[in-house]
C-alpha cells in the first residue's frame, strides 16, 4: 500500500465529545488540501467511547499500553505511514484549519511548529496554564537554547523521515523539546507559523504538571 501524504496523530484520554466536533472540521481541512491521509488516534485507556467514535469516523485506533503524553507521541510517530506527520490535541484547542498554514510552510523544513507566541499567534487559556507555558518558554531559551518562541507547542508538522530517525525517550510533555533538540543536532531545519490556541471544547485537561516538570529536569540533567 502506498504511503499517504499525511498522517494526523491525535493522543486521547476520554475525548469522545471533542472528537465528534473535531473530525468533521479535520476532514474538511484535509479535503481542501487535496492530500491522501490517515488519522491515528493513540488512546490511553479511554472509558467514554473515544475509541468507538474514532473508528466510526474512519480513524485507526492504536491502544497505548503505557501512560504518558510522550509515549503517545512516540507511538504515533512509530505507527504513522505518511510522508509527513501532524500532531495535534484532540480537545479543540488546536484548530484543524491551522494545518493549511503548516502545510504551506513545509517545503525545506523538517518541522513546522504552530506557535502561539510569534506575531499573529494568540492564546485563550487560564492564567495558570498561560504562566506555565511562559515559564517553559524561558526554560527552553535559557536552559536548552532553543531558537523558537513556542517550543512546547504540540501543533506540529514533521517530515516523517526526519522525526522517525530520532531516538526519543521522554514519557511526557517534555518530548516536544526533546524532538527539537535532537532534530537540530541532526542538522534539521524548523520554522514557526502563528495560530490561535483556543480553550478545550469539553472535559478536563489530562496534563500531569508535576510529572512533566520532572521530565524537563531529567532532560536538562542529560544535557549537562
Amino acid at each position: 500500500m502506498d504511503a499517504p501524504d499525511l498522517s494526523v496523530v491525535l493522543p486521547t484520554i476520554d475525548e469522545a465529545p471533542n472528537l465528534r466536533l473535531l473530525f468533521p472540521r479535520l476532514r474538511r481541512t484535509l479535503s481542501k488540501l487535496g492530500v491522501s491521509s490517515e488519522i491515528l488516534v493513540i488512546d490511553e485507556g479511554s472509558t467514554d467511547g473515544t475509541p468507538e467514535i474514532a473508528r466510526e469516523e474512519g480513524a485507526v485506533v492504536v491502544a497505548q499500553s503505557e501512560p504518558g503524553f510522550g509515549r503517545a507521541i512516540r507511538l504515533g510517530i512509530e505507527k504513522a505511514r505518511g510522508r509527513h506527520i501532524m500532531t495535534m490535541d484532540a480537545d479543540g484547542s488546536h484548530p484543524p484549519e491551522a494545518l493549511e498554514d503548516l502545510w504551506k510552510a513545509r517545503e525545506g523544513f523538517d518541522l513546522v511548529i504552530g506557535s502561539r507566541y510569534i506575531h499573529g499567534g494568540s492564546v485563550e487559556t487560564s492564567p495558570l496554564r498561560h504562566l506555565l507555558s511562559r515559564v517553559l518558554h524561558l526554560f527552553d531559551a535559557a536552559a536548552l537554547g532553543l531558537p523558537v518562541a513556542d517550543g512546547s507547542s504540540g501543533l506540529r508538522l514533521y517530515r516523517a523521515a526526519a522525526v522517525k530517525a530520532l531516538v526519543l525517550r521522554c514519557r511526557n510533555a517534555a518530548i516536544q523539546e526533546e524532538i527539537i533538540v535532537k532534530l537540530l543536532k541532526n542538522g534539521g531545519r524548523l520554522r514557526e507559523v502563528p495560530f490561535h490556541y483556543a480553550p478545550r471544547a469539553a472535559g478536563k485537561s489530562k496534563v500531569r504538571i508535576l510529572d512533566s516538570l520532572a521530565s524537563y529536569l531529567r532532560m536538562l540533567a542529560r544535557r549537562g
